[in-house]
């Protein structure tokens, strides 16, 4: 995963970038929020790890700039920082953190944390791709019963005028008999189709 680490310590950045990229991560660092936005304009990170207070532009500015401008489940923010009395937290937290690691932060706790976001968003993504295809399923559906109840109706309206003019009316009458039974199949087809999708989508 594409890990972009943000610290104004490079010695910090060293090590996190170092132990991620043991780990298999991608990993593009930057020392200051202002570069790391730019950064991240130009090509998306889904994992974010970031020092809270740092030149130019700080950590939650940069995540107030990041959930400003994605979705909120595109990235996973992690702040590292020394910062950890209440109202800091609730100030993270509201700017767009996902998680907080404190400095001096342990190596396993730091892949704990991590390999949790990469669960998260890979589990966000896996979601957005079932919506997609539910959507796309939808659609077809939607427009195959329109077609299909379209057609019939057409067939029964020309046998219904047949019917009036021919005599072999009982045969006409199964006819429409089939056809009636068929757009009831499909109508009824279509809503589970329908139902099937909600569920998916729901879930």
């Amino acid at each position: 995963m594409r890990v972009l680490v943000v610290d104004d310590e490079e010695p910090v950045v060293r090590v996190v970038r170092r132990y991620l990229e043991s780990w298999g991560h991608e990993v593009e660092t930057a020392t200051d929020g202002e570069t790391a936005w730019q950064m991240f304009q130009i090509r998306r990170f889904p994992m974010v790890i970031t020092d809270w207070m740092m030149p130019v532009l700080t950590g939650i500015d940069l995540l107030r700039r990041i959930r400003a401008h994605t979705d909120g489940g595109d990235v996973y923010a992690v702040m590292l920082t020394g910062r950890s009395a209440k109202e800091d937290v609730v100030s993270g937290m509201e700017a767009g953190a996902d998680d907080f690691l404190a400095k001096p932060f342990d190596k396993n706790e730091l892949f704990v944390r991590t390999h949790e976001g990469q669960r998260i968003v890979e589990l966000e993504r896996s979601r957005r791709r079932a919506e997609a295809r539910c959507s796309h399923m939808h659609t077809l559906v939607t427009r195959c019963a329109k077609i299909a109840e379209r057609d019939l109706d057409q067939a029964l309206d020309s046998l219904c005028g047949d019917a009036r003019t021919q005599s072999d009316v009982g045969a006409h009458a199964q006819a429409i008999a089939r056809i009636s039974s068929a757009r009831e199949l499909i109508s009824l087809l279509h809503s589970d189709a329908e139902q099937c999708v909600r569920q998916q989508l729901e879930s």
